[in-house]
């Protein structure tokens, strides 16, 4: 996995599924470290990083509608608004999840 990531900066948007995502990556990428950002455990913003591989990881959860515990007003961030941010290139994935949190709402 370090192989196909390496040189790689990776932007996960998302509910808990995309964050499940990170804490995989995380925890099988013997080089991944999660940088303490000293944020809340289910809604982040995470920032994991492999050095010697030049790899970066973020995590981000996405804005209202938000179904789990309370969260900061100054943490909630719409996906929209977050993808103006990353500097995009051949070496950069965004991958963007958020269907769980609307499902309970009509189509």
């Amino acid at each position: 996995m370090s192989r196909c990531l390496k040189g790689n900066v990776l932007h996960l948007y998302g509910d808990s599924t995309i964050r499940q995502w990170c804490e995989y990556l995380t925890e099988t990428s013997p080089g991944l470290k999660t940088f303490d950002l000293k944020s809340p455990k289910q809604n982040g913003p995470f920032l994991p990083l492999d050095y010697p591989n030049n790899i970066l990881v973020s995590f981000r959860c996405h804005g209202p509608p938000i179904c789990f515990s309370s969260v900061s007003a100054n943490q909630l961030r719409y996906i929209a608004n977050e993808l103006d941010a990353p500097l995009g290139g051949t070496h950069t994935v965004v991958v963007i999840g958020i269907w769980t949190h609307f499902s309970t709402f009509p189509r």
